[in-house]
């Protein structure tokens, strides 16, 4: 009776399971601050002094480079094939037709930030892989370690391609004395940079 002397007709007939489901609004949220990494942290990780045999570790400097200059999520870049990077104008084809594995299956074309330093870290692994690998084969290879000796391999990443990235990321912020920062983190500092 009370429901309907109070609220309009339009409102007296809901069904009293819509009632109950009803919830007082959440507290505001208080803000936090975005953790980044910075273009400082990027340059100490790309400027580490590795031998040349290591091709997992410069490999690894090529994608703390390319991370941060193409805002690229960790999924998208571990599927990225060599064939979806055009250095020459500073492209990346984030699509799903190249088996790149984009959030929600969406197709975009991407660009990198124009960083020298760090476009020459990029250069340089683009041009090694480019003679030793097909065109489908992944920017950031699986290197495979025989006997002392390590090589590229042109095979498909496997499913955990995330964590991997991850893990050989903190590889190289611990080599270079670092505290860890995320792949996302430089997702993050992609745009603050940009910004």
């Amino acid at each position: 009776l009370w429901l309907k002397m109070t609220y309009p007709r339009e409102f007296r007939d809901l069904p009293m399971t819509w009632i109950d489901a009803l919830r007082p609004p959440r507290g505001v949220e208080q803000p936090h601050d975005h953790q980044f990494i910075t273009l400082d942290d990027v340059r100490k990780l790309t400027t580490l002094k590795i031998d040349d045999d290591d091709l997992a570790l410069r490999r690894d400097q090529a994608a703390a480079a390319m991370l941060f200059l193409s805002g690229m999520r960790a999924g998208a870049f571990g599927t990225l094939p060599i064939e979806a990077v055009d250095l020459s104008n500073r492209t990346i084809k984030q699509w799903p037709s190249l088996n790149v594995h984009t959030k929600k299956g969406k197709s975009a074309t991407t660009y990198l930030l124009d960083i020298p330093e760090l476009l020459t870290v990029v250069e340089h692994w683009d041009a090694f892989i480019r003679t030793q690998l097909p065109a489908t084969a992944m920017w950031y290879t699986p290197v495979v370690h025989r006997w002392g000796q390590q090589s590229l391999s042109a095979e498909a990443p496997g499913a955990n391609r995330n964590i991997t990235i991850a893990k050989r990321l903190r590889l190289l912020f611990k080599t270079a004395g670092l505290p860890y920062q995320s792949p996302h983190k430089f997702r993050h500092g992609h745009a603050v940079y940009a910004l």
